[in-house]
């Protein structure tokens, strides 16, 4: 499911939608978003990322997952609207 929200990169499927929901069903689904270089970054991937932040009850662990974003922020892969998606994130999740 995640390699389809890669290639339909610009499909609008909702957010977060039935598809984020059905894939976080999955508990393994986590270590596919861990590594930006090993999949193509998508704004549903981030968004996915930032559902996490905010569920996310160890310090050390929003701190991870925030600089996953940053990365994604300044990923030279990324398309446009993913960085600035990233970039967003990243500065409400500074702003709480």
């Amino acid at each position: 499911m995640l390699r389809w929200f890669e290639t339909h990169w610009e499909s609008d499927v909702s957010s977060p939608g039935p598809f984020v929901h059905f894939i976080e069903e999955f508990p393994d689904y986590v270590q596919h978003l861990e590594n930006p270089c090993a999949m193509e970054l998508t704004r549903q991937t981030v968004l996915m990322v930032n559902r996490i932040v905010n569920i996310e009850r160890d310090l050390n662990g929003v701190a991870y997952w925030v600089s996953l974003m940053q990365e994604a922020a300044g990923h030279p892969l990324a398309d446009i609207s993913c960085k600035e998606l990233a970039q967003e994130f990243v500065a409400y999740q500074a702003s709480i």
